[in-house]
């Protein structure tokens, strides 16, 4: 039966009288970047080490203690614990996982098995062995964390970054499968948007984007991003780089490095690579071949980079190159000088304002009460 009234929405029922609060938080290789948007005192933020760099310091330190291992909680980045497992079974001592915490190891449970993990029961924690919980996102640490300057952090909104490869089909390449993927979203929406996910839509291929949102109260509208579109949509926010109509964008991550070309806010062209395997001559190489339009599927060698994608065989010429995150020292001696993207709290928050940007995108709702906070993040300092 009709009630003969539109019922307000989630967004409009806690406008009525009450604090908006958005927390982003943007979890990379060796940090982690939160920030709080308060509709009433403002910005704040802070960087702390990532999971991933914290559960290697624990992994290490029961190495040296000759401690078997139990890991559970759920999938979350590799990386640093990755290689602290690696280090613990060759030191002779075991790792014990449940299956969906063992993907967290390559989404790949025989790569797990490779590498020497054993696969138990979730809930079945062998004798001896020491508990370690794995996951990306722990709020309440956070909360303790502000708490501890006397800011109460009760988000009515949630906004998280991590990089996803995706799970792979059998005998598939992670960058070949990365490629594909975005090469049929980004056909169908050419937008920084298309690795922005709300709870509900979140594919079934990004087990830790799921993971994200299991860890997370489901009360609480939740919005995921891949780190570097976060970090892309950020940029945006640098007043230079917001009036240009035809740029080129490179998000120099610590292990990945996203590259877009961008023609009124239409993502025409892009490529990815393995940061460490660059160089300063070779991202040269690479942005001139993605607005010359000369790049191939794979850069070359399939094994370097996650490959390039030409959505519009149109080429430059590109007069705006704008650069941001921890390895923006690659850029030294390019041929096209960049300018260097930042929003309000410098080149470190851009990821943060990314997420404040995708959230309101994607719950319409909230516009009311980010954006103005969002015209303020735009003014670097």
């Amino acid at each position: 039966q009709s009630l003969g009234f539109a019922l307000p929405s989630y967004h409009q029922v806690i406008l009525l009288g009450c604090v908006m609060q958005l927390l982003a938080i943007d979890i990379g290789t060796r940090l982690q970047h939160i920030l709080v948007l308060d509709s009433e005192h403002g910005p704040l933020r802070l960087t702390m080490p990532s999971a991933t760099a914290l559960l290697a310091r624990a992994i290490e330190a029961a190495t040296r203690r000759g401690e078997d291992l139990y890991l559970t909680g759920v999938t979350m980045g590799g990386g640093a614990c990755t290689q602290a497992v690696r280090a613990h079974i060759h030191a002779g001592n075991h790792v014990y996982a449940a299956p969906e915490v063992a993907l967290t190891f390559g989404d790949d449970l025989d790569a797990a098995r490779e590498m020497g993990i054993e696969l138990t029961e979730h809930g079945d924690r062998p004798s001896g062995t020491v508990r370690l919980e794995l996951r990306d996102l722990d709020l309440s640490a956070i909360e303790h964390a502000f708490m501890a300057f006397g800011v109460r952090v009760r988000p009515d909104a949630l906004a998280v970054a991590v990089f996803d490869h995706g799970v792979s089909a059998p005998g598939q390449d992670d960058g070949d499968s990365r490629l594909s993927y975005l090469t049929e979203r980004l056909r169908a929406d050419p937008s920084l948007y298309v690795l922005a996910h709300t709870r509900v839509d979140i594919p079934e291929r990004f087990s830790r984007m799921r993971a994200v949102s299991m860890t997370t109260p489901l009360m609480v509208p939740l919005v995921v991003v891949d780190t570097a579109f976060a970090a892309l949509l950020g940029s945006q926010l640098d007043p230079l780089v917001g009036e240009q109509q035809d740029l080129v964008l490179v998000n120099l991550g610590r292990l990945h490095t996203l590259a877009v070309h961008l023609r009124d806010s239409r993502v025409v062209g892009l490529f990815e690579h393995h940061t460490p395997r660059l160089t300063t001559d070779l991202l040269d190489e690479l942005v001139v071949s993605l607005v010359e339009r000369t790049l191939s599927p794979s850069n070359g060698d399939p094994s370097d980079g996650h490959g390039g994608l030409v959505l519009d065989p149109t080429p430059g010429p590109v007069s705006f190159f704008a650069v941001t995150g921890p390895r923006c020292d690659l850029v030294a001696g390019v041929r096209h000088v960049p300018h260097s993207a930042a929003s309000r709290g410098g080149a470190e928050a851009v990821g943060c304002w990314g997420l404040a940007r995708a959230y309101a995108h994607l719950y319409p709702d909230s516009r009311s009460w980010i954006e103005p906070m969002l015209l303020a993040g735009s003014l670097s300092t």
